[in-house]
C-alpha cells in the first residue's frame, strides 16, 4: 500500500540506521500479529484516538495481541509522549517482577531518564462470618509488606543495571485506579500479563485493558513466566 511506503521512507528519513521492510498478508489483523509475535522482539500497534468507535476497533486487536502474543507488545497513541517523564512499571508478585523490571529497566536507561516501581495494595473484604476482625496493625502490615516487596525487585534490578536511576511508591487503593493514575506521569507504562491462555488472560488482563484504553502514554505489556 502506498500509504505504507510513505511511512517507510519517513522512517528510513529519520532513522537510517533502521531497517524497514513491508509485508501484507490476507487475514485478520489479530492472529497475524499474534501468531508472528514470536519471530519479533516486540509487536507494536498503533492507537488513533479515544473515540468510541476507535476504543471498540483498539480492543479487538490490541486485546487480543496483548493477551496472546507471545512477546512483548506495545499500544502507542499518536500524542506526543511526555519526553522526560519517567518509566512506570507495575509489579504485583515477587514470582514475576524480576521479568518485567529488567524489561522496564532497560526502557529506561534507553530513554535516558528514571524507572518508577509501583505496587497497589487494598485491604481484604471484611469477613461476613466474623472469622476474622479489623485491627489497626493490619494496614499497617500489609503496607509494609507492599514495600518490602517492590525493594526486593528494585534491589535485584540494580544488581543488573547499577546506573538505572530508580524510585519506589506504595499505594493503597485498587489497582486499576492507582495506574491509571501513575499513567498520566509517565513516559511508558510497562505492566506484565501472565500466561498466555484465554481465561488466564481475562482474571490478568483488567489492569493492562484499563490503561490500554484511557492511558495517554504508550502501554507495554510483558509476558511473564
Amino acid at each position: 500500500p502506498a500509504f505504507l511506503v510513505a511511512e517507510q521512507r519517513r522512517v528510513a528519513e529519520l532513522w537510517p540506521s533502521v531497517e524497514v521492510t513491508i509485508e501484507t498478508v490476507h487475514e485478520g489483523a489479530s492472529p497475524a500479529l499474534i501468531d508472528r509475535s514470536g519471530s519479533y522482539t516486540m509487536t507494536v500497534v498503533g492507537a488513533r484516538g479515544l473515540s468510541v468507535g476507535s476504543r471498540l476497533a483498539l480492543g479487538s486487536v490490541s486485546g487480543h495481541v496483548s493477551a496472546h502474543a507471545s512477546g512483548i507488545s506495545v499500544l502507542v497513541r499518536p500524542r506526543t509522549p511526555g519526553i522526560g517523564r519517567p518509566v512506570v512499571a507495575g509489579i504485583d508478585s515477587a514470582e514475576h517482577a524480576g521479568a518485567l523490571l529488567h524489561v522496564a529497566g532497560r526502557e529506561a536507561l534507553l530513554r535516558k531518564t528514571r524507572l518508577v516501581v509501583f505496587h497497589a495494595w487494598e485491604m481484604p473484604p471484611a469477613d461476613p462470618y466474623g472469622s476474622w476482625v479489623l485491627t489497626h496493625d493490619i494496614p499497617t502490615g500489609l503496607a509494609d509488606d507492599a514495600r518490602a516487596l517492590v525493594v526486593e525487585a528494585v534491589a535485584k534490578v540494580h544488581a543488573d543495571m547499577p546506573d538505572l536511576e530508580t524510585e519506589v511508591l506504595v499505594q493503597r487503593g485498587h489497582p486499576v485506579a492507582v495506574t491509571l493514575g501513575l499513567a498520566h506521569t509517565a513516559e511508558l507504562l510497562v505492566l506484565g500479563r501472565h500466561g498466555r491462555g484465554w481465561f488466564e488472560g481475562m482474571l490478568t488482563g483488567s489492569v493492562a485493558a484499563a490503561a490500554r484504553h484511557s492511558s495517554d502514554c504508550p502501554v507495554m505489556v510483558v509476558p511473564v513466566r
